[in-house]
């Protein structure tokens, strides 16, 4: 869910529109301060300096992602099976041997 920071820093959108992600995302910034830890919802863009970023922060243990569950290629209809039932508790990842390249 995006919360005010994402209007204001990724979006530069309107009050409006940072009160609508205020009220929207109030549940889940209540849990993750209870938790305590950072919530931010970020819009991703292609960018092979952000790819670089991010795999700096898995390899440091800064950033963990979630993975429910992972396919090989050949099972693809699988993965898009598995991705419309939206009970995944992370992300669902299609993979590709790339032995033969």
């Amino acid at each position: 869910m995006p919360e005010p920071q994402t209007a204001l820093k990724d979006l530069a959108a309107p009050a409006w529109m940072t009160a609508l992600f205020w009220a929207i995302s109030l549940g889940i910034r209540s849990r993750a301060r209870e938790a305590n830890v950072r919530y931010r919802y970020l819009f991703m863009h292609p960018s092979g300096e952000d790819l670089k970023f991010l795999s700096r922060l898995v390899s440091e243990g800064k950033l963990k992602p979630v993975v429910d569950s992972s396919y090989p290629l050949e099972k693809i209809a699988d993965a898009f099976a598995a991705l419309e039932q939206g009970r995944a508790k992370g992300k669902i990842v299609v993979t590709m041997d790339t032995r033969g390249s």
